[in-house]
């Protein structure tokens, strides 16, 4: 079967609570976690977390191991530690801490080019501020785009791409929505610099998820699709299409118009529910939007559409859902 999209899924939702408690111990075993995703029809790949998953006798990561269970490494989640980097990534006052930031992502850079991934996915996640008047803003700005642009230029050959989320773990993030990561991106200019959406983190930064993908599509720039679903006020990461599912077709709609060329990210947390059923049903709801998508009468959707018809879209979609 020819799936419509490559579909990766993230890592830490197959460890099972005892195999978390390995990972942290640095005794984790990647060929444990890998076997657990191999065999899920249409499911191609993963992504790991730098350094987490780097860390420990244990945790030897090698392109070896994934070409033996099939499942490819397609890139690299940067992970800051909490601890050295509570008060900022690229941002932080300290100009010591910055410059180690960017090292890590050198780091992470190397390791990706040694596992044969093409993509390192950067989420300055202490990046912000908590308070009015903590920080002063310009200079903040100033030295993210100092950081990435260190990044950018030691990556020539791969995709980085810049995961905002509006809040969490600072209060207010600096790269906080879609329009000001764009800024940041043009303002840089580096071909090889890019966005990931989170779907989650779209709804909470109270943005329409299609639209946010437009408007990266147009300009070539979104690298990476992180899928996932919630009620908009947390990262919930719940199976897609179970909250939002007219939001989600929307979203499909753009990707396929504009042919999407990356990869359909899974980032989901499943809790309390078994993760390779969860992820079975991640592809088989994707498929299906594609699939209703496809069966629509596309005149009849454009016309629609130019005229902003929502009760006719309205039964358009009941007729394909019948």
């Amino acid at each position: 079967m020819t799936y419509h999209f490559p579909y990766a899924v993230r890592f830490n939702s197959f460890k099972t609570q005892a195999g978390a408690a390995a990972w942290k111990r640095g005794e984790g075993d990647l060929r444990a976690v890998l076997a657990r995703m191999d065999g899920i029809a249409g499911l191609s790949g993963t992504y790991l977390n730098f350094p987490e998953h780097f860390t420990g006798s244990g945790n030897q990561v090698s392109s070896r191991l994934f070409a033996e269970t099939g499942i490819k490494c397609y890139g690299l989640n940067m992970r800051f530690p909490d601890a050295a980097f509570g008060l900022g990534d690229f941002s932080n006052p300290s100009a010591e801490l910055r410059a180690q930031a960017v090292e890590l992502c050198k780091r992470a850079v190397d390791a990706c080019r040694e596992l044969g991934a093409g993509e390192l996915i950067i989420w300055p996640a202490h990046d912000g501020v908590d308070y009015p008047l903590q920080a002063d803003y310009e200079t903040m700005w100033n030295h993210e785009l100092e950081g990435l642009a260190a990044v950018a230029e030691y990556a020539p050959d791969l995709r980085l791409s810049v995961e905002f989320k509006p809040s969490e773990p600072r209060r207010r993030s600096l790269l906080d929505s879609t329009a000001t990561t764009l800024l940041a991106i043009r303002q840089l200019g580096f071909q090889n610099l890019g966005l990931t959406l989170d779907y989650c983190h779209v709804l909470m930064a109270k943005e329409q998820p299609a639209m946010s993908a437009m408007h990266c599509l147009k300009e070539g720039k979104l690298f990476g699709m992180h899928l996932n679903d919630g009620h908009g006020c947390l990262d919930d990461g719940l199976a897609i299409g179970t909250v939002t599912p007219i939001e989600t077709l929307e979203l499909v709609h753009y990707l396929t118009q504009y042919r999407f060329d990356g990869v359909i990210y899974f980032d989901t947390f499943p809790v309390g529910a078994d993760p390779v059923a969860e992820c079975a049903l991640n592809i088989a709801q994707m498929e299906r939007f594609c699939r209703l998508l496809e069966h629509a009468d596309q005149d009849r959707l454009k016309t629609l559409r130019s005229e902003h018809d929502a009760i006719g879209i309205a039964r358009l979609l009941a007729e394909l859902q019948a």
